[in-house]
């Protein structure tokens, strides 16, 4: 962290505790990459571009799909900024995307505090859903290799109980011997 404050780093990646407890000067943008759990969780980690009222910062979140029900809270937030701000209807925000993004219901807003986005939590990539949002700090190469080898593994586990339940089937009903086509 103090190498960020003296300038020797640029990027410096946090969680949301830091984004509350500590104050950095001259931050000029924000990378959310992933949706806040709150309105105020957005605040805190937005706001180190805009200390003191300067002008000029940049804050840009990722979502998906999931998290569509969720960008609301935050739209809200950035239109009340820009109102307050000074900025006329239809220069910032738009009306009609505020009133066509859906609202959520404070039992999911609750969830999101507790577990986050619930295609992303650990144990659902069984489901289907959860594995198109597994992130890994795996390259694509390396895990093409990790499942070769596990494919290769679980390829001679079946190969052997083939033969084991193969030889056994095989000894009571023709003694073992290949098929050797069809007699014309």
């Amino acid at each position: 962290m103090s190498r960020f404050r003296n300038g020797e780093i640029w990027i410096l990646i946090t969680t949301d505790i830091l984004s509350r407890g500590v104050d950095f000067r001259g931050i000029n943008g924000v990378v959310n990459y992933d949706v806040p759990s709150s309105g105020a969780s957005y605040i805190h980690r937005v706001g180190r571009t805009g200390r003191a009222g300067r002008d000029g910062g940049v804050a840009v979140t990722f979502y998906t799909k999931e998290d569509i029900p969720f960008v609301k809270p935050i739209a809200n937030i950035i239109a009340a900024s820009e109102k307050a701000a000074g900025k006329k209807e239809g220069e910032g925000v738009q009306k009609w995307l505020l009133d066509s993004l859906p609202s959520v219901s404070k039992k999911d807003k609750k969830d999101l505090k507790m577990r986050g986005i619930e295609v992303r939590r650990a144990g659902l990539e069984d489901s289907g859903k959860g594995a198109k949002a597994k992130i890994s700090t795996k390259s694509g190469y390396e895990r093409k290799i990790e499942n070769r080898k596990k494919g290769a593994v679980m390829g001679s586990r079946r190969r052997a109980e083939l033969e084991e339940k193969g030889g056994e089937a095989g000894d009571a009903s023709d003694g073992g011997s290949e098929f050797g086509g069809f007699d014309d």
